[in-house]
């Protein structure tokens, strides 16, 4: 089976995708409640990192 006919490896693409979705609107969120002059908490980088892992493993599928 194909990468892109095979259901189960494309439903776990979508999740990744999905999850990377959800912690980049959380570091945004985040990042919208400290002051512009401020830097960003470690947590917002850390959402982002995240992001960036989920994404680059929705590539493999």
């Amino acid at each position: 089976m194909s990468v892109t006919t095979d259901p189960v490896r494309s439903l776990v693409r979508q999740e990744l995708l999905r999850l990377a979705d959800l912690e980049e609107a959380a570091a945004a969120q985040e990042a919208r409640a400290v002051p512009y002059w401020e830097p960003c908490p470690a947590t917002v980088h850390g959402r982002r990192a995240a992001a960036h892992v989920l994404r680059a493993d929705a590539e493999r599928y």
